[in-house]
């Protein structure tokens, strides 16, 4: 699979998310759990190293971090999950075995209206998603014990993202 396959794979998907975020509501909210999500990664950017009891804390925390290198809360979050999500198109383009199959497997995700509005929201599925299809891509290719190793800490990142 050639890299102007993958790029333009990522790009199908992050052309989705950069048209959502230069609407006037850039970060898309699904429930109140997106705004209680951006209220607890800026509780860690201000100094708090728990992010609360309530959800898995990797994406919480990251998003912290990321509000600490740049403190614009309705496009950050946004911009976070986005970065997700071309991993997961990433992911997914990578499997591909001719670049056109790759495309194909990143458009049927990219373009998937779900994928798209949890692309630019702040919940934790894209992150999820983002491991959970590193987990599948290097099972996939694992052919031996020590290749499987880099699959479980993948799934256990995706534990840290949803619990379910």
């Amino acid at each position: 699979m050639s890299r102007r396959a993958v790029a333009l794979a990522l790009l199908t998907g992050l052309a989705w998310g950069a048209w959502r975020l230069g609407r006037p509501e850039a970060v898309f909210g699904v429930s109140t759990d997106d705004h209680a999500r951006i209220l607890a990664a800026w509780a860690i950017r201000d100094g708090s190293l728990a992010p609360g009891d309530v959800w898995a804390p990797f994406p919480t925390v990251v998003t912290g971090i990321a509000l600490l290198l740049a403190p614009f809360p309705r496009v950050v979050p946004g911009l976070v999950n986005l970065g997700w999500s071309a991993l997961a198109v990433g992911a997914v383009a990578s499997r591909g075995r001719t670049a056109s199959a790759a495309v194909a497997a990143a458009a049927v995700l990219a373009l998937n209206a779900w994928f798209g509005w949890l692309s630019v929201s702040a919940l934790a599925e894209p992150a999820a998603l983002a491991f959970l299809a590193l987990m599948a891509v290097t099972l996939d290719r694992a052919t031996t014990r020590r290749e499987v190793w880099p699959a479980v800490v993948a799934g256990a990142v995706a534990g840290a993202c949803r619990y379910e």
